[in-house]
């Protein structure tokens, strides 16, 4: 991470106590759209490949926080 995305993400956290898994995501949404209008990345395919490789890291980040926001009971007290 760059100090200045640090900086952002700092500056969200002092905002809001919800989850930035998904800051870095977007951000690297934009560099994959960026890479591609600049001719860096040949095909779209490859742009929708990637992209659905970050969203299925996304989908897997929020099961994630699913599992921390659910409590789940004991079936056994521990002895």
């Amino acid at each position: 991470m760059l100090e200045n995305e640090k900086k952002i993400f700092d500056l969200m956290d002092a905002k809001t106590p919800m989850s930035k898994y998904w800051m870095p995501l977007v951000w690297a949404t934009n560099i994959i759209n960026r890479a591609r209008k600049d001719s860096l990345i040949s095909s779209d395919h490859i742009v929708q490949t990637l992209l659905l490789e970050l969203s299925d890291i996304r989908r897997k980040c929020g099961s994630l926080i699913g599992y921390d926001l659910v409590n789940v009971p004991l079936v056994y007290t521990q002895v």
